[in-house]
């Protein structure tokens, strides 16, 4: 299974969705603690009996071919792919992606179930949208683009770009957004992507914020994790040098739960499991 559009197909344009939040999201140095501190309160939390963890260096080119194996049949990356040699294109996304989850580690935004079998990569308000790593080799594999697949990439953003501003406006600054998700062909039908996934919205539910994703094909499976979708566009269309059926490009977004307060135990009760006494 293969959620997050931006990573694989779109890993190496610098560009982030939305601009930096560290400029555009006015926040005291107080609140910016409470976010960066409930983002890496997820650590070896466990959901449906999973144990998330966030990503290492080390598992990050893991995570990369598995994320790459997962878009093989996703719809925008047929769409890129065809426009770049086969070989050259699957060379040049395993390594963004690589680049990509490393960076993502930096910033300790990226979680995974077994060792990078399925990451989750978001972005929070007041924090970047990209560590030291990308601007400084994203540049280099753009370099090896095809005049269509540039082209290409061109369309999707000057596509997305205008829908965010439409569907979301400027609170698209205040919102947290999954970046990307994917699941290895082979561990695909256990659950691990709706795992991840529902840490991402119980800590926008704890901020108070909502929470948005940019995809393509998995649209039914963000419907059932509670999102709506808000924006569509398609890229493709009326391209010549292309023959199969338009990319559809999808906005979800998830308005924040309340968040039920937790009820003091009762004297003399057990303690949770795992807590110290």
């Amino acid at each position: 299974m293969a959620i997050g559009i931006r990573p694989a197909s779109f890993a190496s344009e610098t560009t982030p969705l939305a601009p930096d939040r560290r400029a555009s999201y006015a926040t005291t140095s107080s609140s910016t603690t409470s976010i960066s501190t409930a983002s890496t309160s997820t650590a070896g939390s466990c959901r449906r009996g999973f144990r998330i963890k966030p990503l290492k260096y080390c598992h990050a080119r893991r995570a990369a071919k598995a994320a790459y194996s997962a878009l093989r049949h996703d719809t925008a990356s047929h769409y890129f792919k065809a426009a770049d040699d086969p070989l050259v294109y699957e060379l040049r996304e395993i390594s963004g992606l690589t680049l990509n989850f490393a960076d993502a580690v930096y910033r300790r935004k990226a979680l995974t179930i077994g060792r990078g079998d399925a990451v989750i990569i978001y972005g929070v308000p007041g924090t970047s949208n990209s560590g030291p790593l990308l601007p400084k080799f994203s540049p280099l594999l753009r370099m090896t683009f095809s005049d269509e697949l540039a082209e290409r990439k061109r369309e999707f953003f000057d596509m997305l770009r205008p829908m965010l501003e439409s569907a979301l406006g400027p609170r698209v600054h205040q919102m947290l957004e999954i970046q990307s998700l994917s699941t290895a062909p082979s561990k695909q039908g256990r659950g691990y992507g709706t795992a991840l996934v529902q840490v991402v919205n119980d800590l926008a539910d704890s901020l108070g914020r909502a929470v948005y994703v940019v995809t393509t094909d998995a649209y039914r499976f963000y419907e059932k994790c509670g999102y709506t979708l808000v924006g569509e566009v398609f890229i493709g269309d009326g391209n010549p040098a292309w023959h199969g059926p338009p990319a559809p490009i999808r906005l979800m977004l998830r308005e924040p739960k309340a968040v039920a307060p937790r009820a003091a135990p009762e004297s003399g009760s057990r303690k949770p499991c795992g807590t110290r006494r």
